[in-house]
């Protein structure tokens, strides 16, 4: 059975290096990029709107030394386990159109 109880923790957040104002925060409209076995997060600053990939989705979550990556963001990674390079939500057409072309390759 599931239940909750407060803790303390601390929020990581990440200054836009280019306007020193802002933070960056994940773009969800925009796929995790796949590169050499690498995932990155796009993200967006809160006050330039300046974009960048991150290794890490953040905000993070600290706690106890260790860190936390936010849940929406762990879907995100899981959606489409097996399909190399996709992992943000498709929608039926998208999934026949792959099942398709995969049956017509083999």
């Amino acid at each position: 059975m599931q239940y909750r109880k407060p803790i303390t923790c601390e929020l990581v957040e990440f200054r836009c290096d280019e306007c020193k104002k802002g933070v960056l925060r994940v773009i969800s409209d925009k796929p995790i990029i796949h590169s050499g076995g690498i995932k990155q997060w796009p993200h967006r600053c809160s006050h330039c709107q300046a974009e960048g990939c991150m290794t890490y989705p953040f905000p993070l979550l600290r706690y106890m030394g260790e860190e936390f990556v936010l849940a929406k963001h762990v879907r995100a990674m899981t959606s489409y386990s097996g399909i190399e390079g996709i992992d943000k939500p498709l929608h039926d057409e998208q999934i026949n159109a792959l099942t398709s072309s995969v049956s017509e390759a083999t």
